[in-house]
């Protein structure tokens, strides 16, 4: 049996805890794939660690990480929902990037990213937070910045943010880059830094996210797997499109300032 026939043979033994997580992974899988811990899947789940333990053994795996494994293993086979006259693989995957993409124009306007800019250029101090994935597009901003000797700190330790976010202050800028935008360490540390008064921006894939009110700017950037489920595309190459976007206008705005002096 694949992973889709497991979950399904065991539905009706389930309680409703293990219910919870059924439902939960069965509404998109990529929640079960790109999750990190067991810890955080089943605050995710709203259920205890040992509920998802139990759960993963009554579908017949060991574990929380046979359990993803062979989620992931499914998910990325591609087979489970195209059809025969679908495009190739190639095909799929390059057009559902390009929509992605193109797609930013609508998630972020020139005049919103422009007064993002403007508070990076009169900020105190800059700091870029992302965890496990997330934490690539926070430590590949900080590489891009950089490049034009602007400073900025990534953080992309779970304690690290708390206690950085801690310390925020107004006149800091403090952007968050979180796929689902509901991680609780990521969320509890951008509320920390907006509370504290520092401007922030929270950078995600979910337009629903309920931590966009701890946002000064929100920017729900194109979900490439919406485009395409029968695959489990990663989400960076949006990201890094994101932040060259920022980072083009910075420099720019840089270059300005400094041919005015």
């Amino acid at each position: 049996m694949n992973f889709i026939e497991k979950i399904e043979s065991q539905k009706e033994n389930l309680t409703n805890n293990e219910m919870a997580i059924y439902h939960y992974i069965m509404e998109d899988l990529n929640r079960l794939v790109s999750g990190d811990t067991i810890i955080n899947f089943s605050r995710q789940c709203g259920v205890s660690k040992s509920a998802v333990l139990r759960f993963a053994q009554k579908m017949g795996y060991s574990g929380y990480p046979e359990l993803k494994f062979d989620a992931s293993r499914y998910v990325h086979s591609g087979k489970h929902q195209r059809k025969a006259e679908s495009p190739s693989r190639i095909d799929d995957i390059l057009d559902g990037y390009s929509r992605s993409i193109s797609d930013i124009r609508a998630s972020v306007s020139e005049d919103v990213i422009l007064d993002m800019i403007s508070g990076l250029i009169s900020a105190k101090k800059v700091k870029l937070y992302g965890y496990s994935k997330s934490g690539l597009a926070a430590r590949h901003m900080r590489y891009r910045l950089s490049k034009i000797e602007f400073d900025a700190e990534a953080v992309t330790d779970s304690f690290l943010m708390a206690e950085i976010s801690h310390t925020a202050a107004p006149g800091e800028v403090h952007i968050f880059f979180s796929e689902s935008g509901s991680t609780p360490f990521v969320v509890d540390s951008l509320c920390s830094a907006f509370e504290r008064g520092a401007s922030t921006i929270l950078v995600t894939f979910n337009p629903s996210a309920k931590s966009r009110k701890y946002a000064s700017h929100f920017v729900a950037l194109p979900n490439t797997r919406l485009l395409l489920p029968d695959y489990f595309p990663d989400l960076q190459p949006v990201f890094q499109v994101f932040i060259e976007l920022m980072v083009s206008y910075l420099s720019e705005k840089i270059a300005g300032e400094g041919q005015s002096q």
